[in-house]
């Protein structure tokens, strides 16, 4: 029976970090492919576990700073 998770972006982190992001991939044109990090996950936490990974829901959230 395959483990169930949830992916969730943080998208305030993602976009604060996005320039250490492209700097470790050696290109100017990187762009995130956020349809791939669902898998990429499931990939890494089947070598981890040696169970299969159903990603049954990925969220993608942001949050914007209230008193600035």
């Amino acid at each position: 029976m395959a483990i169930k998770a949830m992916v969730f972006f943080d998208g305030r982190w993602i976009y604060h970090h996005r320039q250490h992001v492209i700097s470790l991939s050696n290109t100017e044109d990187f762009e995130i492919d956020y349809k791939k990090i669902p898998k990429v996950i499931a990939k890494r936490l089947k070598e981890q576990t040696e169970q299969d990974i159903d990603i049954v829901k990925s969220c993608y959230f942001a949050s914007i700073p209230v008193n600035r």
